[in-house]
């Protein structure tokens, strides 16, 4: 490890992701947050940095896993704020920090502008897995992400809203219709105690 020195306002106290040029201090001082923070000023970090991370040109060392956590940390902060208006969408929407799984399996990084659904039913999802670009979330991490995607403008994109489902009964089949997702006879006794 290089030791070098750097100026408070070079360093960050705690980070769930990676900013650019700042020093995390948490993990190499623990014990120490009282004096970095408030004897030093060392700032935490603030919705504004990984705002500023999300609009930012990246190069190809930026991943999809590194794009998901910046994602993820930037919904924690939308989260806690009622109306995000100091963040504007379009900039980083059309940037492309948004990991779109493509039907070939492959995931690679595109803007907000590309197509791409959003996986909010798994039979939906199983169904055009196959067929379709889907943001590269599964379906408890993209419910977490509602504030992101509203604030995204993305919610159009939902599958659920873009799929009409129409069932139909074949009159010429005796074979009972029958769904594993939806067969009640095998836990109606558990729900009957």
């Amino acid at each position: 490890m290089d030791k070098k020195w750097s100026k408070s306002s070079d360093c960050l106290w705690s980070s769930a992701t990676e900013i650019s040029g700042k020093v995390v201090l948490d993990h190499l001082y623990p014990g120490l947050q009282d004096f970095f923070v408030n004897l030093l000023g060392v700032p935490k970090m603030t919705a504004g940095m990984v705002y500023d991370k999300l609009k930012a040109r990246h190069d190809e060392t930026f991943t999809s896993r590194e794009a998901k956590e910046t994602i993820m940390v930037f919904n924690s902060f939308l989260a806690a704020v009622s109306a995000p208006t100091d963040f504007p969408p379009n900039p980083v929407r059309e940037n492309q920090i948004f990991p779109v799984r493509f039907p070939d399996g492959q995931v690679r990084l595109c803007n907000g502008l590309n197509a791409f659904s959003l996986k909010d039913r798994k039979i939906l999802g199983e169904t055009f897995a196959r067929l379709a670009n889907f943001l590269d979330f599964d379906l408890q991490e993209l419910r977490r992400l509602e504030p992101f995607i509203t604030w995204a403008g993305l919610g159009d994109r939902y599958l659920s809203t873009s799929v009409k489902e129409i069932t139909s009964a074949d009159r010429e089949s005796t074979q009972p219709m029958s769904n594993p997702y939806r067969e009640i006879r095998r836990k109606s006794h558990a729900l009957l105690r």
